[in-house]
């Protein structure tokens, strides 16, 4: 006998022992390999600033940078990071001796669960924010996508097939556009300009007025630095406007309460001022100089 798969669309027959049919636990273990790869593309993305698709679409207003990548990629580390940790809380350590170098099937299933309920490189995560330490995105992409099948045994499989399915789309939207170029903001006649990665100048395509682009990348900062954004999205910003810094970086110093939140978005995430980040990343930068300084000075004494 058999039931009606409950995700979305599908429709196909499932066994009643089963919480989805079988072709959409095989669309899972798939989609998640698939982000690994799609995790991976959205942190490379986050290196550039760029104008993505056709036609001259600027960035969202009242943000002189396109944080859609950096969003995604936050909005997708969320979504894998809930699914591990779920999946952890089930796949409890199962006491008991087993053998060394043997073939009992019961000594083989209680390490193998063994295994996937202790992955260490989940534990090895930069913090969060909130107390927590969190993997990458394209470590948990892969550590679930090996561990499908244990989602697949959950109630709730449905509801990671089908939130699986839509990331794995979005991600492939945004690495799709493959952006080319940075916004640089709007000249004195209001026309938004777009340079090439590496530029040193940018013409104006509307009154061919030139701009340093180093001033610009100052200028943007400038305009941005009293808005409020997570660690990923400051991160991508600081990077591409200054010197380049890691949202784990900014997640240390807020564990270290070197940087304070100013609210938290709807989601929960911590949300910091672009100027507080960008003045404590200075003040690291000049103190590791500083440090680097006085070594080389010892050394050649």
């Amino acid at each position: 006998m058999s039931d009606v798969c409950p995700v979305p669309s599908c429709g196909r027959p499932r066994p009643r022992d089963a919480h989805v049919c079988r072709g959409c636990g095989a669309d899972l273990g798939a989609d998640l390999s698939a982000l690994a790869d799609l995790a991976r593309e959205l942190e490379t993305t986050l290196a550039r600033q760029g104008r993505t698709g056709q036609g001259h679409r600027a960035a969202p207003q009242g943000l002189p940078v396109d944080l859609r990548a950096s969003t995604a990629l936050a909005d997708l580390h969320t979504l894998l990071d809930g699914w591990a940790r779920a999946l952890r809380h089930g796949l409890v350590p199962v006491p008991g001796p087993v053998c060394a170098r043997c073939r009992h099937h019961s000594c083989a299933r209680i390490t193998a669960r063994n295994a996937a309920a202790a992955p260490p490189e989940l534990d090895q995560a930069s913090p969060a924010g909130d107390g927590t330490r969190r993997a990458s995105a394209p470590v948990l992409a892969a550590w679930l996508a090996e561990r499908h099948h244990h989602l697949l045994r959950r109630p709730d499989a449905a509801a990671a097939v089908t939130q699986v399915y839509n990331a794995r789309r979005t991600a492939e939207h945004i690495v799709d556009r493959a952006p080319t170029r940075w916004y640089a903001g709007p000249c004195d006649c209001g026309t938004p300009m777009y340079v090439q990665p590496g530029a040193a100048a940018v013409t104006c395509p509307h009154c061919e007025t030139a701009h340093d682009v180093r001033e610009r990348r100052e200028w943007l900062l400038a305009s941005i630095a009293d808005r409020l954004t997570t660690a990923t999205q400051a991160a991508h910003v600081i990077t591409l406007l200054a010197v380049p810094i890691t949202p784990e970086r900014i997640w240390k110093w807020a564990e270290r309460d070197l940087l304070i939140p100013h609210g938290h978005d709807v989601k929960g995430r911590p949300l910091y001022l672009i100027r507080d980040v960008m003045d404590l990343h200075i003040t690291m930068l000049t103190r590791q100089a500083e440090r680097t300084a006085k070594r080389t000075a010892k050394v050649k004494v």
